[in-house]
């Protein structure tokens, strides 16, 4: 009996290890992501000016709602039921009907965007962007089929294939973008040639990255699983795989599709918008270049802390749940949601107080200007953000696939109201103050149904109090910092002055009893370490 409890606990306690080095994996990969695409968008803004941005993120946006069709859903499902196999033979034969059903979606939605790419472009107000979003295209049938790696990997808690795709892809695109976009300038092309050529790198970056995964699928021998247990033959025929990727991906997919839709739609209000109130096509465009490349780009930096809990949360919550350990899938729930909230608050906080010095470290005086009080409004939704994708997460690994559609569309219409209402009364001041209150929305109604349908009661206030007075005073001490440090350092000045705040952050978390000693010595890579001082 204490032998079979010792092996329980080691199980235990090697799964928790599993989803720890996870997240950990997937927020360093993250953190290199988002610089690669900081040093790619910063050069290029330089290069081909805030119009040249306007294309290539309208581009971006448009193919941002056909990649959340294609692949919001089947990864997050195929990792569920990845997870919840227990042959290897099993989880082959779902992996290779999920790749068959990624890779017919990549073909027919790349066909859809690239024939289509005029009426799209007519419909955001920017006609322009047709020759970048053409370009575009091809990028969804390889996303497509590494997304279906990915959620193998995942479901087999391998996090690390998923983040290295993630490198390659993020390179390819540094790389080859700026080569592409240096050589049509020195060609003399257009601008909207010249925004097509940089979104041509980052096509090719994501076919590099596809063929990483291929090869890596190939060496990948994942966990010995129990040749005792077995499934029925009923559960492993194709037809009986597809009825459940498509009963487990539709909910997740329309969630997702209905705020890419709204974004999308968003897009089209704010060109409209500035247009109406008296701003030129071209105008219009630049003031949006403006907006998505130097503010949202900040903006989604923190959401690399936050996303990989969500992703190592799914198929812990789902195996969990499959083995009937309730009561480990609802910890695990709230300490993501506690993680989140540490990472959020201390972001939302520092991105609103410190958005000009920031900005000025990595663009002009003039551009950081500009884009400052749009990232100190956006900046207050990332927690909000935080909260949403965690408890997506969490509902849909629980196996209540349709409960965050309400949430979505809300926030999707509300983002619609917010943009139509803010943009004619404030610019594209607007276009952030709609978010906030797109995302605000989705966290108090998604905080409802954990209540209401799973049962899992949160005290909101209880767990954003001792963050949000920690973070102030963080933002205090870096704001006084930064102030001190300006004559002497100029915009560089902004470094230490995060240091110090982040330092006195997580110095009161720890005062106030909201991080705890034994929390970090749960952790396998302190436990790594205190092992070796010892």
């Amino acid at each position: 009996m204490y032998m079979k409890k010792n092996e329980k606990s080691r199980r235990r306690s090697a799964t928790a290890g599993k989803v720890a080095y996870g997240v950990f994996v997937l927020s360093l990969s993250g953190i290199l992501v988002k610089v690669i695409g900081l040093l790619f968008k910063i050069p290029l803004t330089n290069m081909i000016g805030e119009s040249g941005m306007g294309y290539f993120n309208s581009a971006y946006t448009v193919y941002s709602f056909f990649y959340i069709l294609s692949t919001a859903g089947l990864p997050i499902a195929l990792s569920i039921m990845i997870s919840s196999s227990r042959q290897k033979q099993i989880q082959k034969r779902v992996f290779n009907t999920a790749l068959a059903l990624f890779a017919l979606m990549g073909v027919l939605l790349s066909c859809l965007m690239l024939l289509g790419a005029g009426l799209l472009s007519d419909f955001i107000s920017n006609p322009d962007a047709v020759y970048s979003i053409m370009t575009m295209a091809p990028c969804l049938l390889f996303v497509c089929i590494a997304s279906a790696y990915r959620g193998y990997f995942q479901g087999c808690q391998s996090m690390l294939q998923t983040a290295l795709s993630q490198l390659i892809e993020a390179a390819g695109k540094l790389i080859l973008g700026m080569l592409l976009a240096l050589w049509a300038i020195r060609r003399g092309f257009s601008s909207p040639i010249v925004a097509a050529f940089a979104v041509l790198g980052i096509t090719l970056g994501s076919g590099i990255s596809m063929l990483y995964l291929v090869v890596a699928r190939r060496f990948f021998r994942g966990d010995a699983l129990d040749a005792n247990e077995s499934e029925g033959e009923e559960n492993t025929k194709v037809r009986t795989i597809l009825k459940k990727l498509i009963k487990l991906s539709v909910p997740i997919t329309a969630s997702s599709a209905v705020l890419s839709l709204s974004g999308l739609l968003d897009l089209a209000v704010v060109m409209r918008r500035l247009q109406q109130t008296g701003y030129s096509a071209e105008l219009a465009n630049a003031l949006y270049g403006n907006y998505t490349s130097l503010a949202v780009p900040l903006f989604n930096m923190p959401a690399v802390l936050i996303t990989p809990i969500s992703c190592a949360l799914v198929p812990y919550i789902a195996k969990a749940i499959s083995t009937g350990e309730r009561k480990k899938a609802i910890s695990g729930a709230q300490n993501c949601l506690k993680y989140a909230t540490i990472i959020g608050i201390a972001s939302s906080v520092g991105l609103s107080v410190l958005s000009e010095p920031i900005l000025r470290l990595i663009f002009s005086d003039t551009l950081a200007k500009s884009a400052a009080p749009l990232l100190s409004i956006l900046a207050i939704s990332v927690i909000f953000v935080a909260y949403t994708n965690v408890t997506v997460s969490i509902m849909q690994s629980s196996g209540f696939m349709l409960l965050p559609i309400a949430s979505m569309a809300t926030g999707g219409v509300i983002k619609l109201v917010g943009a139509w209402f803010f943009v004619g009364n404030f610019g594209i001041a607007g276009a952030p103050m709609s978010t906030l209150l797109c995302y605000l929305t989705m966290s108090v109604i998604n905080f409802a149904l954990l209540d209401s349908k799973l049962n899992i009661r949160i005290n909101i206030a209880r767990m954003i109090f001792i963050p949000l007075v920690a973070s102030l005073c963080c933002a205090l001490s870096a704001s006084f910092t930064y102030i001190v440090l300006e004559g002497k350092m100029h915009s560089a000045a902004c470094l230490p002055a995060i240091v110090i705040g982040g330092a006195v952050y997580l110095a009161l978390l720890f005062v106030f009893g909201y991080i705890k000693k034994e929390e970090l010595q749960r952790l396998p890579i302190v436990r790594k370490f205190a092992g070796k001082a010892e």
